[in-house]
């Protein structure tokens, strides 16, 4: 899978308590969506130590969080986008290549709170994917 390794890069040197990845990329590795474009991660309890790190990564990258949110902080790795956004209570998830996964139904539920029109595009098109209007006519029809 793409990103895969600098997924795995920054969970080996990120310190923190949970490392969770988020967002599109999650929704790419539960197989709902076939691309995402940035990769978003949850750090629980993050180190000292790693807030330095992304502090530097920021720095480098001359990148400062666009919208409104948790985002802690924001840089590229060969030319991926990196969201990096700060929790205090572990997640139960679950993992895929041990790397954790955030849960399906609190992805959604956070596209939601941040209500930007391309996450409800998305979410609209993963909920299209699984059940169509068509499917559920159809199914109701056969039962009346």
């Amino acid at each position: 899978m793409e990103n895969l390794e600098i997924i795995k890069h920054y969970q080996t040197i990120l310190s923190c308590d949970q490392f969770i990845l988020t967002g599109s990329t999650a929704l790419k590795f539960h197989g709902l969506v076939d691309s995402s474009s940035d990769i978003d991660i949850i750090l629980i309890n993050p180190s000292k130590e790693c807030i330095t790190i992304l502090e530097k990564l920021q720095e480098k990258s001359n990148k400062k969080p666009t919208y409104d949110g948790s985002v802690g902080y924001m840089f590229e790795h060969d030319g991926v986008k990196i969201d990096i956004f700060f929790q205090h209570e572990k997640i139960d998830c679950c993992s895929y290549e041990g790397v954790f996964i955030k849960p399906i139904n609190k992805i959604v539920e956070a596209k939601k709170k941040i209500a930007r029109t391309k996450d409800f595009a998305q979410l609209r098109k993963i909920a299209s994917s699984i059940l169509t209007e068509k499917e559920l006519m159809s199914y109701l029809d056969s039962k009346a």
